[in-house]
């Protein structure tokens, strides 16, 4: 299939993944937003909860949707792989994902091995290295130093922190006796805590943080982190 670039790369993969998302969890998003830099793609969904997991969150059994997504998410993630790669003829590497329950929103993260797909373009932005340093500090305080960080601004809303070289020993064996799931669950709670809840993140930025989203690759130990914003003051 011959390459699409740009905007109209974003929608037909938009498209895509609102219509691959309602196949397999019986609803899909109200709205599904994606956004690019360099080798990276953001897909912000918007209002994505089905009826059962509304009841199950009010009951607060998070974590049983969460291990229902997962586990959909094992056939999602093959099929999306599979579409893009037919679409822009290039495989991603990777695709990472989050959800923020309580407000019904959820982020897929694409990951692709060269820069040769053109989906958007960005520079640096306000407050970069105030950030990437205020991410360090949280990486230190919940696990380690990564070896490794880098940050991306998509859109006006939407940043990118794509760290490396954050296991620990501790968590290296914790996931070995299959405990990974439970790992990610503990380690996102704490640093969106600090993320979201600290000011550092936002006086760094000069605007306000909305919401945060985190995932691992345990095998690369490799990490992404996607803050949504306010537009920034001009």
């Amino acid at each position: 299939m011959e390459q699409l670039q740009g905007q109209q790369t974003n929608q037909v993969i938009a498209s895509f993944i609102g219509k691959l998302l309602r196949e397999h969890f019986g609803k899909g998003p109200e709205s599904v937003i994606v956004s690019a830099q360099d080798r990276y793609a953001t897909v912000l969904l918007k209002n994505f909860l089905t009826s059962s997991e509304r009841v199950l969150l009010s009951q607060n059994q998070d974590l049983i949707i969460h291990q229902m997504r997962a586990a959909i998410m094992k056939n999602v993630i093959p099929e999306l792989s599979e579409y893009i790669r037919g679409t822009t003829d290039i495989t991603p590497e990777a695709i990472y994902y989050d959800w923020n329950l309580s407000n019904k929103t959820g982020m897929l993260i694409i990951v692709f091995p060269t820069r040769n797909i053109e989906l958007a373009s960005g520079t640096t932005f306000l407050g970069q290295h105030e950030l990437e340093q205020e991410v360090i500090r949280v990486s230190e305080q919940v696990q380690r130093a990564p070896r490794s960080i880098a940050s991306y601004e998509l859109n006006p809303r939407t940043l990118l922190i794509v760290r490396t070289g954050v296991l620990t020993e501790l968590e290296q064996e914790l996931i070995h006796m299959e405990l990974g799931d439970l790992l990610k669950s503990v380690k996102r709670n704490l640093e969106k805590g600090l993320l979201v809840n600290g000011v550092s993140a936002e006086h760094a930025l000069r605007r306000p943080l909305l919401e945060c989203f985190i995932d691992w690759d345990y095998v690369q130990d490799t990490s992404m982190i996607v803050l949504i914003t306010q537009p920034p003051c001009i």
